[in-house]
Parts: C-alpha cells; sequence; structure tokens
C-alpha cells in the first residue's frame, strides 16, 4: 500500500464492531430474503423511518415486493397471510405483504423467495431528421403515411402534465390520453377513464417535483401544436401510469398498459426511460424476468440503457493471483448513503473480502474488518465505526447469498455516512478469489470506485458493463443515445453544452453492455441529446421548478394556460423517440414480437464504418425508422424504380367472387414476383415470393377479411406495381 500507516485501534478514541449475525430471529427465514430485504427489515426493526431507502419501498403498512413460489400451495398462504396479489407472471409476482408478515411469510416451505422491491431512477425536431421519420409521415414508397394511427404508446414515469397541448392532436382539438393510472396519488381515485376526468385532474399528484414524464411522453407520441417538437407517432392514442417508482409499481404500471390495450384491441409499446444500476447485470432481476413473460406480439417494451458510461461504478477482479483494492466515494455528499453489490462470475465459487475505513487527512486506517469469505461469514454483518462519544457513525450493512435465479455468490452493501460529512473517511474495499472472476457495481454514480490518486495497486472504476436493469431483460428493446444537437438555444438566447459529446456520436453518458451472459445490450440507439419536447407546467410553476427554466426552449399559449418546452438529455430521451418508431411499425404490422423488431434493426440500422455490429456501444446502429418500415412492408429498401408503374393492361387484379379472394392476371407469364397486399389503415396481411409461376393468372386468398378497399404491391426483377381492389 502506499504511504499509508494502520492504526493500532484505541476504544477511547474510536470505537469499532462487527456485528457477525443476530441481526434477525432465524437463519431459514432470511435465509429467503434478498439482501435489500433483510436490510430495509433492520431498519424498520430499529425503527429508522426517516431512511430514504426504507421509505421507497413501504406502501403504508405493506412492503412492496416480489415474491417466488416453491409451490402453488404459495399463492392461498399469501393470501391467508393478508398479502395482496398485484401483478403474477408464472411463479413470480408483486405482493404487498403486511409488514408483520414478512419474516413469517418467507419462512414459509411453499415460498422460494422475498426480494424488497428497489428504488429506480428516471435514467424533437432534428432527432426526426436524423433517423428518416419524415418518408414515414408523407408515405414516401408506402401504402400509405404511417404516425402510429391505431397504436397504443404506453408510459410509465413521474411529473406528467395531463393538460399539455403536445397531448393533442397537431391542431390542438383532438385529445389523444385515453386513461391514467396515477400510483402516486393518496387518493382512492387514482385512475382517470374520461377527458373530463384527466382534464379536472390536470396532472399527477408528484407533478410539483417533476417534469420527466411529460418530455417523455412528448418524444414518443407529442402532437407538437404550434412548434416543431411533434412526437414521432403523433397520431397514436396514449395510456400513462404515473408510477412511485418502485420496480413493483413498475410492473404492475406495464401489466395495466398492455391490458387496457387488450381490451380495446389495439397493439402497444410501452416504454420506460428508468432503471438502475444494482443486480446481476444478466436478466436475472425478478423485473427483469416479469417484463420478460409480459411481451408478445404486438406487446413490446423499450426501456433505456441508463446513464453511466463516463462514471467511474464499475470495478472488477478477473485473476486469483491479484487482489482488488479501490476506494468507495460518493459522488454526492449530501446523500447519507451508497450501495455497491459485488457478483461472482461463476455460479457456486465463493470470494472474499475485507473492508476498511479510511482516514484521507492522517492516511490512516481506522479499522478494519479482516478478509471473510462469503461461504463461511453469516448472512447478514454490520461493520460499524464511531466516535467515542458516538455522533459520528460510519457503517457498512453487509448481506450475501446465493442468489436464487443464476446461483451466484453476491454481496450487497449498504454504506451509511454521518450526517453533514463529505469525504473526509471513505470506506476501503478489497476483494480477493479463488476460481471466479467478481465484478462489483455502484449505484447510479452515486458510490464510486476511485483510487483517490494514489495509483497502484488501487484501481479507478469505469463504465464498462453498465447497462442496468430492467435494460438487461432478454425481451426488451434496450436503448442507447447519440448526439443530433449539440449546443441548444434557450428562449432567452443562452446556451447548453455537454463536454465529451459531437455530432453522430454515441454520447459520452450512454451506458454500455455486454450484460453478464454475454448478450449484447443495447439493442438500438436513438438521439439522446438535447432533445426538445413537452415540460411539465406545473412542476415549472413551483419552485423546485426554477432549475428547468435555463433550457426552455419556447412557450406556447393554450387554453388560456402558457406551457413551456424544453430540452433535456439522456438515455431517457433516446427510448421514447424508438418507442414511437415501433408504435408507426406496429401500425405496418400489429403482430411485430421482439425478436422480429431486433431482426429489423439488424437488417435496417444506420451503421457507422469500420465498426463491426452489433456492438456494446450502438448494438445494431442508429435506428432508421423509414427504413424499417419498408423493411416490415416488404418493399425493396435499394431499389431504384420502386413503385414505377406497369401499364395497366400489363398486369390486372379482379375479384373471383368468393370472400376474401382476387386474382392478378399477366399479359404474358411473368417471372419471380413476390406480392404483399395492405388494408386500408396500412397493415400488412399477406405476403409471398413465387417463383417461375406457369400461368398468367395467380389465385390469392386472405381468408376471412372484412369488405372494403385493399392495396396490392408486385414486386418483380423490372420493377414494383400497386393495385387496389374492394373486396
Amino acid at each position: 500500500m502506499v504511504n499509508m500507516k494502520r492504526k493500532s485501534i484505541l476504544l477511547s478514541l474510536l470505537l469499532a464492531i462487527f456485528v457477525v449475525g443476530g441481526m434477525f430471529a432465524q437463519e431459514p427465514t432470511y435465509s429467503k430474503m434478498s439482501p435489500y430485504t433483510r436490510i430495509l427489515l433492520d431498519k424498520l426493526a430499529k425503527k429508522d423511518t426517516a431512511n430514504s431507502l426504507l421509505r421507497s419501498s413501504i406502501s403504508g403498512d405493506y412492503l412492496s415486493a416480489f415474491v417466488k413460489v416453491a409451490t402453488d400451495e404459495g399463492w392461498a398462504s399469501l393470501d391467508s397471510a393478508g398479502c395482496r396479489i398485484r401483478t403474477r407472471t408464472g411463479d413470480i409476482a408483486t405482493v404487498l405483504i403486511p409488514l408483520s408478515a414478512v419474516e413469517s411469510v418467507s419462512g414459509l416451505d411453499c415460498i422460494q423467495y422475498v426480494s424488497a422491491s428497489q428504488p429506480m431512477r428516471a435514467s424533437m425536431d432534428s432527432a426526426r431528421y436524423y433517423s428518416d421519420v419524415a418518408d414515414a409521415y408523407a408515405g414516401t414508397k408506402l401504402p400509405q403515411p404511417y404516425t402510429g394511427k391505431g397504436v397504443i404508446v404506453g408510459v410509465v414515469d413521474q411529473g406528467l402534465d395531463f393538460t399539455h397541448p403536445n397531448f393533442y392532436d397537431k391542431e390542438g382539438k383532438a385529445y389523444r390520453i385515453k386513461q391514467v393510472w396515477d400510483q402516486t396519488s393518496p387518493y382512492s381515485k387514482a385512475e382517470y377513464r374520461t377527458e373530463e376526468e384527466l382534464l379536472d385532474a390536470a396532472c399527477s399528484f408528484d407533478s410539483d417535483v417533476n417534469t420527466h414524464g411529460t418530455h417523455v411522453t412528448g418524444i414518443a407520441a407529442g402532437g407538437g401544436f404550434d412548434t416543431p417538437y411533434q412526437g414521432v407517432a403523433n397520431e397514436s392514442d396514449m395510456i400513462l401510469v404515473a408510477t412511485t417508482m418502485q420496480e413493483a409499481d413498475i410492473v404492475n404500471g406495464v401489466d395495466y398498459i398492455f391490458k387496457e390495450s387488450e381490451r380495446l384491441g389495439r397493439p402497444c409499446v410501452v416504454n420506460l426511460s428508468l432503471g438502475d444500476g444494482i443486480g446481476g447485470h444478466d436478466g436475472t432481476n425478478f423485473m427483469d424476468i416479469m417484463l420478460d413473460r409480459m411481451v408478445g406480439p404486438g406487446k413490446i417494451i423499450t426501456v433505456a440503457m441508463g446513464n453511466s458510461r463516463d462514471m467511474p461504478v464499475y470495478t472488477e477482479l478477473m485473476s486469483p493471483s491479484d487482489t482488488l483494492h479501490t476506494f468507495v466515494g460518493r459522488s454526492n455528499t449530501g446523500l447519507s448513503y451508497g450501495l455497491v453489490d459485488i457478483w461472482a462470475d461463476e455460479p457456486g465459487e465463493p470470494f472474499s473480502v475485507c473492508l476498511d475505513l479510511y482516514d484521507r487527512e492522517s492516511d490512516e486506517i481506522l479499522n478494519t474488518t479482516g478478509f471473510f469469505a462469503l461461504d463461511t461469514m453469516p448472512k447478514s454483518s454490520v461493520f460499524t465505526s464511531e466516535s467515542v462519544d458516538g455522533t459520528l457513525v460510519y457503517e457498512a450493512q453487509m448481506e450475501s447469498e446465493l442468489y436464487v435465479f443464476n446461483g451466484r455468490y453476491r454481496l450487497f452493501i449498504q454504506f451509511n455516512y454521518p450526517e453533514g460529512t463529505k469525504n473526509e473517511k471513505i470506506f476501503l474495499l478489497h476483494v480477493a478469489t479463488n476460481n471466479t472472476p467478481v465484478r462489483a457495481w455502484g449505484n447510479n454514480g452515486e458510490s464510486l470506485f476511485t483510487d483517490l490518486g494514489k495509483g497502484y495497486p488501487y484501481t479507478v472504476g469505469t463504465g464498462d458493463f453498465t447497462v442496468g436493469s430492467p435494460a438487461s431483460a432478454k425481451n426488451v428493446i434496450a436503448v442507447g443515445a447519440y448526439a443530433t444537437r449539440i449546443c441548444p438555444v434557450n428562449v432567452d438566447g443562452g446556451t447548453s453544452y455537454l463536454a465529451g459529446n459531437s455530432l453522430g456520436e454515441l454520447t459520452s453518458f450512454s451506458s454500455v453492455g455486454p450484460t453478464l451472459d454475454n448478450r449484447m445490450k443495447p439493442d438500438i440507439t436513438a438521439p439522446g441529446l438535447w432533445v426538445a419536447s413537452s415540460y411539465n407546467s406545473f412542476y415549472l410553476e413551483g419552485e423546485t421548478g426554477e432549475g428547468a427554466k435555463a433550457s426552455q426552449a419556447r412557450y406556447s399559449t393554450f387554453n388560456g394556460h402558457r406551457y413551456p418546452w424544453g430540452y433535456m438529455s439522456g438515455t431517457s430521451m433516446a427510448c421514447p423517440f424508438v418507442t414511437g418508431s415501433i408504435a408507426l411499425w406496429l401500425q405496418a404490422n400489429p403482430a411485430l414480437s421482439p425478436d422480429d423488431i431486433k431482426d429489423v434493426f439488424s437488417r435496417t440500422a444506420v451503421q457507422d464504418k469500420p465498426l463491426s455490429y452489433p456492438n456494446k456501444q450502438w448494438g445494431w446502429g442508429k435506428i432508421d425508422v423509414y427504413k424499417g418500415l419498408l423493411d416490415i412492408l416488404g418493399i425493396p429498401t435499394s431499389t431504384e424504380n420502386v413503385f414505377e408503374e406497369a401499364p395497366q393492361e400489363a398486369v390486372s387484379v379482379y375479384a373471383s367472387g368468393t370472400k376474401g379472394s382476387f386474382h392478378v392476371r399477366w399479359a404474358e407469364v411473368p417471372g419471380s414476383f413476390s406480392i404483399h397486399v395492405y388494408d386500408a389503415s396500412g397493415r400488412h396481411l399477406y405476403g409471398e415470393k413465387v417463383d417461375s409461376p406457369a400461368s398468367v393468372d395467380y389465385a390469392v386468398s386472405l381468408g376471412n377479411v372484412q369488405p372494403g378497399v385493399y392495396f396490392i404491391r408486385i414486386d418483380t426483377a423490372e420493377g414494383t406495381v400497386e393495385r387496389k381492389i374492394r373486396l
């Protein structure tokens, strides 16, 4: 160690306690609780009700949690214990558990695991230009324009202004929000289903402290009103959930939107511009698994990658011959806590950890736990250092487990800092291993890994492997951000600038993959730097909204009220751009699945040379909305003579007299061709490739379709022909 003295511990000066066990009544009970759950129960037992982590996971007299049952008897047992089952997918559900019953529920044989819900964090003009949305709106070489009409855009977020003109059509006449569930409301009436109810409620209960959801929703689906800041799917309808930002409530919100969309008979894409850096980073978080089980044809979820690439929040130990040494600092010393999550790569392989408390002024180690191995330490341990009068307490609460979904050892640490302190004293983390690489993450840029300028052997963290949950889920669309605006001008003529960004390049903050099970993330990238959209007018009216005024782009007056528009940056802004784009694609094909959409990315994304794709920064590249539409509709994306009209006598179509059937007749036997059929809304109904037809007549049956006008496109080596027919 460089220039570092070890100080013997004198009880008259400092009291250090390493508590091993005794935190909970019985090992079999808390062995089936997540580390985070154990920490919360400890805070409750100590009546630490002011703890911000505790407040974020408690709903009245209930713990908001995920529960995995071991047998089907578990559901009845939860009901008997007074639990409220909210959203269920297979053997997992979001559940409200009475605080008095958490330990007893986790001790039941029919219950396999209880995981308290953790808090998540909130992670258009030039943007549309760079992603070629204009041709989709114009219907260039398409059967019709595509604007998301008939598709539901769902958003689960915070700070929603229901009255903003961006949520009407372009003329400000037709209101497009269909319904809202406000989870943040303390009142019983938290669901609004009519325009009158929504405009009377005006905003979500949390609107005075946040504008994030209003901005995000506008990017995905805003009408634009009298500005150029139109959202991508500007004729879609919206179902919104104002969320508490608890994991379980977010899952409940997604479930609500999908069920309501299904009731309306609409395809749906749900936007989650939120996430967390804690967890296995391999798609095995409870939230990841439940979202994976919800999606399918016409049910898509998009998730922001996160904004941690430029932060030292990740570190690793790859060789058994080395030991990891790194200081754990706070990026914001106003925080009273920090979180670090440490995982083994290999299932069943433990690692060893040591924690020191280091005094930066005296360059001394004040106390140490010594090394302890995860397979022999108690599951719950507390390392506490305090002054003799007990006024300054530094605490590290450590919770270990062999995780139920991937079999990997994990150590979860919550650091608690004395109020009013900076980084005068800092924890020093050491990790050793025998048979497995070990990786550690700090939470959302608040816990950072640093060498304090000392150099070797201390390690500085990086922004690698920063794809968080739920972007790490297998069946969601994870979205990174690139720059399409560098220096925006606000309403007063002032400018903003974020260093380290270049036009067309990945933003400095956009988190990167891959996942720990070696899946490539992100799936796609979209504009995410200084994107213009609607601001929450109720937020800016409050005292807490003053900071956002510097990034306002303009104002609109609507119904006698002044509404702001402004710039925001983050993968939170890139995600709704992709959400709106997918809404356009669902208009063309309502049955698209997550895998279908990823395949479209692989064929149509803009890929800058000389990189190879997919990769951990860009995924498949930059989204191309129009080229994706062409691909989905089966229209060649590079043929010069697309829609060059053949003479009417060269090819004709006529109804056969059988419902849903027609014939294509050629003047002479054609070569190979493909045929596609669309309904009046532009949805792709039929597609087939015909090799070496034997006659001039070809019969097509669409089955039991509704009477109406249908559009037919025929692609040949000579060009493309389009016809229409009434069936």
